[in-house]
């Protein structure tokens, strides 16, 4: 596995390229850590090179998702079907703090758009 941090708009952002399985996901844990060690609430992670993820890398992407609740959220970009399929089995793709996008292009427009305030989410209509 071979991880390049970038940023995307001010937003850090990780590049995975091969499998992130049990004797890799330390190290993806240790990039998360570093790029959010500026207080980041939102983090993008491009899998577009990444083909396989087991138990121990979807541990790295719960702990992500939940940290980033309630203010922030992970973006995960070009996630191929069987990941996705991955994460839709046991429930990250349900849970708020994940977004999907199929490219960085979708994660620009998302990031385009500002964010509202807490108090309009919470407000009926």
């Amino acid at each position: 596995m071979e991880i390049r941090g970038e940023s995307l708009e001010g937003v850090p952002l990780l590049v995975v390229s091969g499998e992130v399985d049990h004797s890799t996901a330390g190290e993806l844990e240790l990039a998360v850590q570093e790029s959010l060690r500026s207080g980041a609430q939102r983090l993008f992670v491009d899998l577009t090179s990444c083909r396989y993820i087991d138990s121990g890398g979807l541990a790295v992407f719960l702990y992500l998702v939940r940290r980033s609740q309630p203010t922030g959220w992970l973006g995960v970009i070009g996630a191929d079907r069987n990941v996705q399929r991955l994460f839709e089995i046991v429930g990250l793709a349900q849970e708020p703090g994940l977004r999907m996008f199929s490219g960085r292009d979708e994660a620009l427009a998302l990031l385009a758009v500002p964010d509202e305030p807490p108090s309009w989410r919470d407000t009926a209509i």
